[in-house]
């Protein structure tokens, strides 16, 4: 509601535990959404459909999918509305700390 208030076309989520992100990732998923409503990064490791841009033509759709108290997986919705993998070489990036000892670990690889 906040984006589309304030005249947004697109609205990026990231997940809180990924912390050493692209710092382009955004640029780059939009640069990579081509005609597609919705586009998430990928890398050799796998899918990221959390790091991922949304077009606010898709507000009324998710509106309506969570009002009915439906919360599908977000690769599903991905998947629905043909959202656009955009690959990053850098798998490193994001890495996923979800424990203290998984930052530090990644703190000292830095």
């Amino acid at each position: 509601a906040w984006a589309e208030e304030h005249g947004f076309r697109f609205l990026a989520t990231v997940p809180c535990d990924t912390p050493v992100l692209p710092r382009d990732l955004v640029p780059v998923l939009l640069s990579g959404i081509a005609s597609a409503r919705a586009a998430y990064a990928e890398t050799a490791e796998g899918d990221h459909p959390l790091c991922a841009v949304w077009s606010m033509a898709l507000k009324r759709e998710l509106d309506a999918t969570l009002a009915h108290g439906r919360h599908p997986p977000v690769r599903e919705v991905l998947r629905a509305v043909g959202a656009r993998a955009v690959h990053f070489s850098e798998t490193a990036a994001f890495a996923n700390t979800n424990t203290p000892q998984a930052l530090n670990a990644l703190e000292r690889g830095l």
